[in-house]
């Protein structure tokens, strides 16, 4: 059963934190402070850098348990019971390992490890100024900020792209921490995380780390050279959302990269995933009922 609270059905039905722990307090133990600080007061984490650029990496599944429960069990800045729900509802559904729970076994590592037990490796992961790899497949890509643990709308989207088009890899731009500070948003640990929740459940292929430049023409060209067919990524098609960036990434695609809007994606069910963003299950809009069942529908794709 989904949403069982501290239960989940992939392991050995292991409770999140046994019942010999005294206290909970030791759940500080298992994450560095730039983590804790990030999930409690919203700081941006600076570690994930080398000469103001972002590293490339990726978290292993053991470090995003561990911060999964550290959201499930602990006073954070996102306390909204769907918030809490959507995580509890990802690490079931896909398999993540709860043992890691138990005190006993020691702190998680957290050095930036291949995620090498899920075929992940730093491969996987580049950055927007890296020469990217030659082209063995087509390329579907698509960009967001991503701004916390996956949500439904973006994981069905994902599941749709690799149904409707399984020749394709599917390419994922994240988002620097930046476009959500211009927001007014504390960023949801790092690109590198947010990135590493999709590669370890085998949504995508590939992440790239995406560091846009602020000035107007320089981001226009930037995002010209991202969507081109001929440069840079490469891609043969890009999947976009209709909003307000719309006729701005239109404009982009300066070369005539083919584009499908996320509607055209998704059947009739577009409507019911549309209302999980990352705003409204942070706030605490959605229901809690139309929240499983969509994560139903995720999970009985994933069995069939």
């Amino acid at each position: 059963m989904l949403f069982e609270v501290g239960k989940f059905t992939n392991s050995r039905r292991l409770p999140l934190f046994p019942d010999h722990l005294d206290s909970l307090d030791q759940a500080d133990k298992l994450l560095p402070n730039e983590v804790i600080a990030n999930l409690t007061r919203g700081d941006e984490i600076r570690s994930n850098k080398s000469a103001g650029r972002l590293v490339p990496y990726a978290y292993s599944p053991d470090f995003i348990s561990a911060v999964a429960g550290f959201c499930l069990y602990r006073d954070t800045i996102y306390a909204s019971e769907p918030f809490k729900r959507n995580i509890q509802a990802y690490i079931e559904t896909f398999a993540f390992s709860t043992e890691l729970y138990i005190f006993s076994s020691g702190p998680i590592q957290t050095e930036r490890i291949a995620l090498k037990s899920r075929g992940i490796s730093r491969s996987n992961v580049l950055h927007d100024q890296d020469i990217f790899p030659p082209k063995r497949k087509k390329r579907v890509f698509c960009h967001g900020r991503s701004n916390g643990f996956p949500t439904p709308l973006g994981i069905r989207m994902f599941q749709l792209i690799k149904k409707n088009y399984p020749d394709y890899e599917v390419w994922f731009g994240v988002d620097f921490d930046r476009s959500s500070q211009v927001k007014g948003q504390a960023p949801f640990m790092d690109p590198q995380f947010r990135g590493s929740c999709y590669l370890s459940a085998k949504l995508v292929d590939k992440v790239v780390l995406l560091e846009p430049p602020a000035e107007v023409d320089t981001h226009s060209k930037y995002w010209q050279l991202m969507y081109s067919g001929q440069k840079s990524l490469r891609p043969d098609m890009i999947i976009i959302p209709n909003d307000h960036l719309t006729d701005k990434k239109r404009q982009d695609n300066s070369d005539g990269t083919k584009i499908i809007m996320l509607e055209e994606l998704f059947d009739s069910s577009f409507q019911l995933f549309d209302q999980f963003h990352q705003g409204s299950i942070k706030n605490g809009r959605v229901s809690l009922e139309e929240l499983s069942k969509v994560w139903r529908i995720i999970a009985e794709d994933l069995a069939s």
